[in-house]
């Protein structure tokens, strides 16, 4: 899930909430932050409840993290070569 994407769907001012909850590290703690969220904004706490918390919040994902909160090894490899995949293929062969 993209933060972007739920932000367009709601508004800017619920990228706290959906951080907070993102990075629950307890299901005690997802609790609470989803309850403010709803308190908040019940169609956004409804909306992120309808996708699977293993796929986003911290407390409920079943891998491990290895420091990175990432479960798409393409996304760190993306940031990493973002200027550098535009050259030619030799070239972004030898870069990396």
């Amino acid at each position: 899930m993209q933060i972007g994407n739920f932000c367009k769907r709601y508004n800017n001012a619920l990228a706290n909430y959906f951080w907070a909850i993102a990075n629950a590290v307890s299901v005690d703690a997802y609790e609470k932050e989803m309850n403010n969220l709803e308190q908040y904004n019940a169609g956004a706490a409804q909306y992120l409840q309808s996708i699977d918390s293993k796929l986003w919040v911290t407390a409920f994902y079943p891998g491990l993290y290895y420091g990175y909160k990432t479960s798409n090894v393409v996304e760190s490899t993306n940031k990493v070569f973002c200027k550098d995949r535009e050259l030619p293929i030799l070239d972004l062969l030898n870069k990396i």
